[in-house]
């Protein structure tokens, strides 16, 4: 009887996707049912996720424990496992609470949210300044841009990687243009903020790693040389843009503490480098709720010199 309970969420989620696929005419009726289901009845489902997630499917566990090692060398095997417990209800959680936002309004946003300086970059804004706000795959990194897009009143944009599946491209593209001004896809983004440097905030989650054979810089995070795009320097320099961090940090489950953090303001000289700046500070902010951090993705796949290795090839061929 109590294990029958314990499923029935977790069927009734997997009836739910079947019928979304089998009605992909509107890839947004799977949002609007989970959205009128309660936080604790997500919760149960994204909870029980996390545990067939990291006990049966294992799925990345050798990279999430590979990872918590290069960053945590000196805690031990016991507390790296705490946190990779938590950090696997923690990532099934994102999505929930994702689905769950879409019905949000400005109130429901700040009644979750303790917003600090959020009135910083809005004076930027309101002087003419653009400005871009780099936050990290931290606490819910989804939520993160769609609490910029609601809460700050300013056109807010928000660049994103392009999905491969075309329906769950536009199911995201549907959730985050919800709250957001517009997305803008992450390989035109560039081009974009360069040549329409109009006043607005442009958020982007900016830890992602490069592809091996594509151009990069390297910085210290964690006491490792580790590969971040390059773009961000360059554009907020000639762009005219200020640059802020956007530190997020659970205060309980469904709510949390967004601050931003300045790292510069135009005009930006060459002598600062503002992705070491930024590397900085996602590192403190995950070292402060390592839990929160998406571990499961492979951000030291490559050293140094392997990929000058590889673009050494590239370039003799």
């Amino acid at each position: 009887m109590v294990k029958g309970g314990f499923l029935s969420p977790f069927l009734l989620l997997i009836t739910l996707l079947v019928a979304t696929f089998a009605c992909q005419f509107s890839s947004m009726f799977l949002v609007k049912v989970i959205s009128l289901l309660p936080f604790w009845f997500l919760y149960g489902i994204s909870d029980f996720a996390a545990f067939v997630g990291r006990r049966i499917v294992r799925y990345r566990l050798r990279v999430v424990r590979r990872n918590l090692d290069i960053a945590f060398p000196d805690k031990t095997k016991a507390e790296k496992r705490s946190i990779e417990r938590e950090f696997y209800r923690h990532f099934l959680a994102t999505f929930v609470e994702l689905f769950k936002s879409y019905r949000f309004t400005k109130a429901d946003w700040e009644a979750r949210f303790e917003l600090v300086n959020r009135d910083e970059l809005e004076k930027l804004v309101e002087a003419g300044i653009p400005v871009i706000a780099l936050s990290g795959h931290k606490a819910n990194w989804e939520w993160n841009g769609c609490v910029m897009g609601a809460t700050n009143n300013c056109d807010v944009d928000f660049v994103y990687k392009k999905v491969q599946n075309k329906f769950f491209d536009n199911l995201m593209i549907n959730l985050r243009t919800k709250h957001v001004h517009r997305v803008i896809e992450k390989e035109e983004s560039g081009k974009e903020m360069l040549r329409n440097k109009y006043p607005r905030i442009m958020g982007m989650v900016a830890d992602q790693s490069p592809m091996l054979r594509s151009k990069k810089v390297w910085v210290d995070f964690f006491n490792r040389a580790t590969a971040f795009y390059p773009g961000t320097n360059k554009i907020a320099r000639i762009g005219g843009y200020a640059v802020y961090f956007v530190h997020v940090e659970k205060v309980k489950r469904g709510y949390y503490k967004l601050e931003y953090k300045q790292i510069a303001v135009p005009p930006i000289g060459k002598e600062v480098n503002v992705i070491q700046a930024y590397a900085s500070l996602l590192e403190e902010s995950i070292k402060l709720n390592p839990s929160g951090y998406l571990w499961s993705h492979k951000r030291w796949k490559y050293s140094k010199a392997e990929a000058d290795a590889a673009m050494a090839e590239q370039k003799n061929k």
